[in-house]
């Protein structure tokens, strides 16, 4: 898990340095690959308002860096969750009613008919490798320093060998 070092919210701009700290370390075979504490940085991918499904923001980070006590190394890893506090989701869902009015045809007396449909919408985005994406819901919002994610790490893409 990833704590955020310092507060994020909707007037942070795209491109912004953001930091955070390792909670709980990671093992592997009872061995500490990153310890508790360690720090990692990247940027602010994404910020984007929409009001199309009630009001919410994507927010997408993407963490690159990782200090550690034997040196800096490259962090890459796919988000997995997210805090759920302060309106924070890994999935936008919304329960809407929807009201339509119709009318008979023409020639016929006009009365207006009405239904309620009830429907589940679910919006999501597109994943890039190496960012974290999701959704905040609100007008605004104010993320807290020690904000969580929680991210799974993978190897670094490594580039093609050029062909001979």
């Amino acid at each position: 898990m990833v704590a955020l070092s310092a507060p994020l919210d909707d007037r942070t701009a795209v491109g912004s340095l953001i930091q955070g700290k390792v909670v709980g370390g990671v093992m592997q075979k009872e061995k500490v690959l990153v310890p508790e504490g360690a720090l990692v940085e990247g940027r602010i991918r994404r910020l984007e308002r929409y009001s199309d499904a009630g009001d919410y923001f994507i927010l997408a980070l993407e963490f690159t860096r990782l200090a550690t006590p034997g040196g800096s190394l490259r962090f890459y890893a796919d988000l997995q969750d997210v805090d759920r506090r302060d309106g924070a989701e890994m999935v936008l869902s919304d329960n809407t009613r929807v009201e339509r009015g119709g009318f008979q045809s023409a020639g016929q007396r006009l009365n207006s008919v009405t239904w309620n449909n009830a429907y589940r919408q679910r919006i999501w985005t597109h994943e890039v490798p190496g960012v974290g994406t999701f959704f905040v819901r609100g007008s605004s919002f104010s993320l807290p320093s020690g904000f969580k994610t929680m991210w799974k790490t993978q190897l670094y893409p490594l580039p093609a060998a050029p062909e001979r």
